[in-house]
């Protein structure tokens, strides 16, 4: 699996408008691998820091230059560079989740299904409670336990797709904190997927380190 950075030239005006777009963003990532045989890319897109960056984790290695040679957007050369998991039980672990807490609303039985529900609107979960419950259902199927954590909303998240489509908008949420590893290897297998919904609109990259 792959890390990579991304710093993004904002001074360009090019670069604050696909910046705004995580639509865009994700269809720009996806360039950097050649027929699409990338896996799962994850990514988040962390305006705070100056200049603004991306984090992409991918299961392949990343080819930047394909992906921006004709869109000059980022100021100064990506940055890559492989991990290598391994986790043991009990291992305690510092994380930061920019998820999109959402639960299924159950829908009325459609009146020619023969009384079966079909699946309701996934909905933001937009009370703290809720979003800490979130998480840790998230963690039991996944190989950790949230331990102590703080939760940041972001608020509502919206942008264009284009081509007519109505716009996306999604709940945003930081988690930060400390997890502890129950199940190493189902652990692993949850940073390659990412948690939540919205991944392909940077949500759901987990990044770990040394508590």
């Amino acid at each position: 699996m792959y890390l990579s950075l991304l710093r993004i030239d904002v001074h360009n005006v090019r670069g604050r408008t696909w910046l705004a777009n995580p639509y865009r963003v994700h269809q720009r990532l996806a360039m950097a691998f050649p027929d699409g045989q990338s896996g799962r890319v994850l990514f988040r897109m962390e305006a705070e820091w100056q200049p603004p960056r991306i984090l992409v984790q991918c299961p392949c290695m990343a080819d930047w230059r394909r992906a921006f040679y004709d869109h000059p957007v980022l100021a100064g050369e990506p940055l890559q560079k492989e991990l290598r998991l391994w986790f043991q039980p009990g291992q305690r672990l510092r994380f930061l989740l920019r998820a999109n807490p959402t639960a299924r609303r159950a829908a009325p039985p459609a009146p020619s299904a023969g009384g079966n529900r079909p699946l309701g609107l996934r909905v933001g979960l937009l009370k703290e409670a809720e979003q800490r419950d979130w998480l840790a259902r998230k963690g039991e199927g996944s190989g950790f336990r949230p331990l102590a954590v703080d939760v940041r909303s972001a608020g509502q998240i919206v942008f264009p797709r284009g081509d007519g489509a109505p716009k996306q908008t999604h709940l945003s949420v930081d988690f930060q904190g400390y997890l502890a590893v129950d199940d190493p290897d189902a652990f692993a297998r949850t940073l390659e997927a990412g948690i939540g919904a919205a991944k392909a609109f940077g949500f759901g990259l987990l990044s770990v380190a040394p508590g």
